[in-house]
């Protein structure tokens, strides 16, 4: 069996003939699955892969027998004139039967067959002098040949496989943490029971790009792992709370630019308030010169009319003073007569009375 983590977040199991594709999240086998390797892996052999690994230039190799695929992860297929032999385009690399290989993230690849494995620098394209090197006494607490595959899973492990069991490696520590090994069976649900990986063997393991930043402890249900879960879902609720604490800062944020722009919006208004009331202002001062002007003129006209108006109040007064002096004189004439009258009246009595 081989296995490989694939950009799109999830895992590749490969046996046989057949695939297997693996979600790390759900932490179980997709539905559907195993499908034929042949048709969903364009220029791959059909089966029997021995081991395959990531070269972290965007291209994975596949390696069976004395040959390997050179495979475009973007294009998902492998390119052009593969498989090739190896010998002569690995340096320094055994020519056939690779057992397990795995970029280590530091510049090297390992590769392991038998009881021995060969440290490779990716840079150089060449193995190290040296090698290769017996595994025992080198890889602390782990088995001294016939490693079946080899997962780096992006969380600060590698993770060993043999016939039906595991080892997790600490790659700072450069040491397998204590308890291990550990059965395979029932730490991968869906994928293979341990009759299966007994009976066909652990071909290999490898790590691709895209699974680094995914989580830990989603593969295997150990007490490690069951710690580094809960963490992360601590980190979780920790992260959800941020996101809340980001989304309120936020709306208290669109708050005060709201404000700023009433504000601003009321200075604006403020501004041409205050023009508004200059215009009118110097507006009412040209109306007041205006009227001045006018008032001025007025008070002309007005006082030409007052005298006007008093010199016909005048006449009118000196008018009924003469009419009223002409009516007592009319008044004082008409009783003269009278009395002129009567007295006439009265001597023509007299006269007749003494005649009689």
């Amino acid at each position: 069996m081989a296995a490989s983590s694939w950009n799109n977040g999830k895992v590749y199991f490969f046996k046989k003939h057949e695939y297997t594709k693996y979600d790390p999240i759900s932490d179980r086998a997709d539905s559907g699955y195993p499908m034929p390797i042949a048709g969903n892996w364009p220029g791959l052999w059909d089966s029997d892969i021995d081991a395959v690994i990531n070269w972290g230039n965007g291209n994975a190799y596949f390696f069976k027998g004395s040959e390997y695929t050179k495979y475009n992860m973007a294009n998902d297929r492998a390119d052009p004139g593969y498989p090739v032999p190896i010998a002569g385009r690995w340096p320094g690399l055994w020519d056939s039967d690779i057992d397990a290989a795995i970029n280590w993230g530091n510049g090297n690849a390992y590769f392991f067959k038998g009881g021995e494995f060969i440290r490779y620098d990716i840079a150089n394209d060449r193995a190290d002098p040296g090698y290769p090197v017996p595994i025992a006494g080198r890889w602390p607490g782990l088995w001294d040949s016939d490693i079946d595959a080899v997962i780096s899973w992006g969380n600060g492990k590698a993770y060993f496989f043999k016939g039906g069991e595991y080892i997790r490696y600490d790659i700072a520590n450069d040491r397998a943490d204590e308890g291990y090994p550990r059965p395979i069976a029932g730490n991968w649900p869906g994928l293979l029971s341990t009759d299966e990986l007994l009976e066909t063997g652990l071909d290999i393991s490898m790590s691709l790009q895209g699974l680094s930043d995914v989580p830990t402890g989603w593969m295997f249900e150990d007490p490690y792992n069951q710690e580094l879960k809960k963490q992360g879902e601590e980190a979780e609720k920790r992260i959800n709370e941020l996101g809340e604490r980001i989304n309120s800062y936020r709306e208290e944020s669109q708050k005060v630019l709201d404000n700023i722009r009433d504000a601003e919006e009321r200075r604006v208004r403020n501004i041409e308030l205050k023009e508004i009331e200059e215009k009118k202002k110097k507006e009412l001062e040209e109306f007041v010169r205006l009227l001045g002007e006018k008032l001025e003129n007025g008070e002309i006209r007005v006082t030409e009319i007052k005298e006007e108006q008093e010199r016909q109040v005048s006449t009118s007064v000196q008018k009924t003073n003469e009419e009223n002096r002409r009516e007592m004189l009319d008044h004082d004439e008409r009783h003269a007569r009278e009395q002129r009258e009567e007295a006439e009246r009265f001597d023509d009595w007299e006269r007749f009375n003494r005649t009689a």
